[in-house]
């Protein structure tokens, strides 16, 4: 499954709880493609989401793999179900 390039990032949105994230994204047509099993995305639970011209990948940035550390700002842990919106190179 190809990720898509950093650069075409066009918006990103946070979310209280995987349900409030995955409602946002199914009200705007975005549809569930599966999980992303590249390295070292798989270890995140990243799941990615197409409509046609984007798409978003879904994080809880709160999990970290074993042996990981990451500094995150207290406003994180408010909303730490993560929408990255770009897009599509296809």
């Amino acid at each position: 499954m190809e990720l898509p390039n950093k650069d075409k990032k066009v918006d990103q949105k946070n979310f209280t709880s995987y349900r409030e994230s995955r409602d946002w994204l199914q009200r705007n047509g975005f549809k569930s493609v599966g999980m992303v099993l590249d390295e070292p995305w798989k270890e995140y639970f990243v799941e990615r989401w197409e409509k046609e011209g984007f798409v978003a990948l879904t994080v809880n940035i709160l999990y970290l793999p074993k042996g990981e550390s990451l500094s995150l700002p207290l406003l994180s842990y408010e909303k730490p179900y993560q929408i990255d919106i770009a897009l599509s190179s296809k």
